[in-house]
């Protein structure tokens, strides 16, 4: 039996993940390799369960993301309500590596849900 094998990439670390301050801007992906801008339009989306995107990032041509090796780092503006869990979802693209056969996309509820809390300093 032929088995084919397709390289895709993998995030093995997300930030941040779970709980946030609702004044963040500050998003990082760490992927299991390299990965570099797309040239064609992969999102990065936020949206709250069953809701529709309330912010969205164009990563191929935002300045507000940045491609450094294995990492995408992403600032957001958007004024996060205290107690809201929002979804991150990817579009097909935004893990482009040019060595890869793959760009995973991830477009579901539990890859990366984080809920807006009350920041720690009041």
């Amino acid at each position: 039996m032929l088995t084919t094998s397709v390289d895709s990439q993998v995030v093995i670390r997300k930030t941040p993940y779970d709980l946030m301050d609702r004044n963040n801007s500050y998003w990082v992906m760490k992927v299991n390799q390299m990965v570099a801008r797309p040239s064609f339009p992969a999102n990065i989306s936020f949206r709250t369960f069953n809701g529709p995107v309330v912010y969205n990032i164009d990563c191929s041509t935002s300045s507000n993301v940045l491609y450094i090796n294995d990492e995408i780092i992403f600032l957001t503006s958007y004024n996060w309500t205290i107690g809201v869990t929002y979804y991150v979802m990817l579009d097909e693209g935004v893990l482009f590596a040019t060595r890869c056969q793959n760009s995973s996309t991830h477009q579901t509820y539990d890859f990366w849900p984080v809920r807006v809390v009350v920041p720690s300093n009041g």
